[in-house]
């Protein structure tokens, strides 16, 4: 497929009217800097009980909009229409999926609710500009995601397992990637697991569940993310009558910026900066390097709350836990180099 600009400097409106004309396969490595999203749309009297799973759910199911019933577009995809402008749909009916379209106008259902769920896509670019090479944007291929054997939180109707997408992460810059993406809690945050994939139930990673297998480079370590198709596994485990989703890797590319969606803010840096200043031996402190100084302190403090998030309930089995690194409390050894 032919793009006028490269995809990593498209704008989000450019790559919806791609979606609109048919001419997608996937939205990773595109209008890097903007938020993609997850689709989920059911009609209204399922939307209060999945709007709680979600909430039970927020590693996996981070919701970042909801257009309600009749309503197609949103300041997320201005000018847009939720019904078009995403590559592919899935259309489930009790729980079996019996159509995949490009344009899902009619099988959109009057009463229907739609939930945007962060898309770990979003960290994609941070990874990238931190020199952490993606292999499935360089193998020009989808994202792998996998049924795993992590429960999620039921509520209402809406129970299923988790599903996560893998990443091979250079051995070296593992750390790296569970720092940059826990600044992104609102599309997934830091990883639920790192190492073996048979911890989790998954035991073969050239046969994903959704997406298509990713060669894994010597050297690389399979680091797994929660994933937004989770409510696709838990729509097939609890049947609604109606459903319709996006395609796995074919999300919405929305107007949001990523660095929104950031914490703490990248602003946050250049507030800290004055105070660190004001440490010098030779510093003068008037009233306001103290007022400074100690909101440096007071958000130095806050800065756990920022990176596990302040109001998530315990019932999320994957929320604000540290990776898994193999089995017992010993990192597993990344693979020798040949």
């Amino acid at each position: 497929m032919s793009y006028t600009a490269h995809p990593s400097t498209m704008q989000p409106a450019d790559v919806r009217a791609h979606a609109r004309q048919n001419q997608m396969v996937t939205t990773a490595g595109f209008a890097d800097g903007y938020m993609q999203a997850n689709l989920l749309a059911v009609p209204q009297d399922y939307a209060f009980d999945f709007l709680l799973f979600a909430q039970r759910n927020p590693k996996s199911c981070p919701i970042v909009g909801v257009l309600e019933a009749g309503q197609y577009s949103s300041e997320l995809l201005a000018g847009g229409d939720i019904r078009t402008d995403i590559p592919g749909y899935r259309i489930f009916r009790d729980g079996e999926l019996t159509d995949s379209v490009e344009d899902a106008t009619e099988f959109w259902a009057e009463d229907m609710v739609t939930f945007l769920i962060g898309c770990s896509f979003t960290f994609e670019s941070a990874l990238q500009e931190n020199g952490i090479t993606l292999a499935h944007i360089e193998q020009g291929r989808n994202v792998s995601m996998y049924r795993t054997n992590i429960p999620t939180t039921p509520a209402g109707i809406f129970s299923g397992p988790l599903v996560v997408s893998m990443r091979p992460i250079p051995a070296s810059q593992v750390a790296d990637a569970v720092r940059i993406t826990s600044r992104y809690p609102s599309v997934h945050g830091a990883p639920v697991h790192v190492g073996n994939p048979k911890d989790i139930g998954i035991s073969d990673l050239s046969r994903p569940d959704f997406g298509d297998a990713v060669d894994i480079p010597e050297g690389h370590i399979p680091v797994f993310w929660a994933c937004g198709v989770t409510p696709q596994a838990v729509v097939m485990n609890s049947k609604p009558r109606l459903a319709i989703t996006h395609q796995p890797g074919k999300m919405l590319v929305t107007d949001a910026r990523d660095v929104d969606y950031q914490v703490p803010k990248p602003g946050l840096r250049l507030r800290l900066q004055l105070p660190l200043q004001l440490l010098r031996p030779t510093a003068r402190f008037g009233p306001i390097a103290w007022v400074s100084l100690v909101g440096f302190l007071y958000e130095w403090s806050c800065r756990k709350i920022w990176l596990t998030g302040p109001f998530t309930p315990q019932r999320d089995p994957t929320y604000g836990t540290k990776p898994q690194w193999g089995q017992g409390s010993r990192p597993a050894k990344p693979p020798q180099a040949r």
